[in-house]
């Protein structure tokens, strides 16, 4: 899959993304290893992924696996704004967000719908709603808007992070296959 690190701002800009594991360390370039920002030397030139522009639309996109090497996971992104001809430590960093990623693709709410079978659940269809209609649910609760850099989720009064929403599905995906296990 491609293009899964979108962020939009003025036109003709320069723009890059960094990838960290939960522990902290960057992944080089081409994601074939991690390590702390800095470490033999290295500077935002060696753990950039460029961002090109779509035409003169001031919509950037970059792919957050550019060789296949970044595992299955979740992970942080960090977009940065390019100041001078190279990247460097000192560039701004004006967006952040997790990806949660299954090896080849961004992991949504979306694609867990359409992944996972509904006879995960079990026979019990009187007692339990169909896992397709629990996901709906928690979509049209929390009116969510699937962003790797939407930090949070419009609601009516609250705020709701996309983390606090992913871990609220997961806990109801666990409850359901425990009461279909007859836990």
């Amino acid at each position: 899959m491609a293009n899964e690190v979108p962020y939009d701002i003025t036109s003709g800009e320069t723009l890059y993304h960094t990838r960290f594991q939960l522990n902290g360390d960057v992944f080089v370039t081409d994601g074939s290893s991690d390590e702390s920002w800095g470490a033999g030397g290295n500077t935002a030139a060696d753990y950039d992924v460029t961002m090109p522009e779509k035409g003169s639309s001031g919509h950037y996109v970059g792919n957050f696996d550019t060789s296949n090497n970044i595992a299955a996971g979740e992970y942080r992104v960090t977009i940065r704004l390019q100041a001078g001809g190279n990247p460097a430590d000192s560039d701004l960093r004006i967006a952040r967000g997790t990806m949660y990623w299954d090896g080849t693709a961004e992991i949504s709410i979306f694609t867990l719908d359409t992944t996972i079978e509904d006879d995960v659940i079990g026979a019990d269809s009187d007692t339990l709603e169909t896992l397709s209609d629990q996901l709906d649910e928690v979509i049209l609760d929390q009116r969510l808007v699937l962003n790797v850099y939407d930090e949070t989720i419009p609601g009516e009064g609250t705020t709701t992070t996309i983390v606090e929403a992913l871990t609220d599905v997961v806990a109801r995906l666990r409850d359901l296959r425990d009461r279909a296990r007859g836990l």
